[in-house]
């Protein structure tokens, strides 16, 4: 999922996230912490109904191991996002 949204982030490797238009980057960012969240709804959804299912094996993952390392880079966007606005706060000003 991470290489995933690095690649919608910056059209796969041809503009940086800085060189993009801030609408469209801030955009874009929130895409990706939208589907971190909707992936991790369907996860619990899926965790709840294999548990209350009788004679289902119930999920033994651990959702940090399976999501930690996207909810790192959702991190990550999260500044990233807050440094656009200020930058730009800033360069109006």
């Amino acid at each position: 999922m991470v290489k995933a949204c690095k690649g919608y982030l910056t059209e796969e490797g041809l503009f940086r996230v800085w060189d993009q238009e801030r609408v469209l980057i801030i955009s874009r960012i929130h895409d990706c912490l939208n589907l971190n969240r909707v992936y991790q709804e369907a996860f619990q959804r899926t965790k709840k109904r294999m548990e209350e299912t009788p004679g289902e094996k119930p999920f033994d993952f651990s959702q940090l191991y399976i999501f930690g390392k996207f909810e790192a880079f959702c991190r990550r966007l999260e500044k990233v996002c807050y440094l656009r606005s200020l930058l730009e706060h800033w360069l109006i000003v």
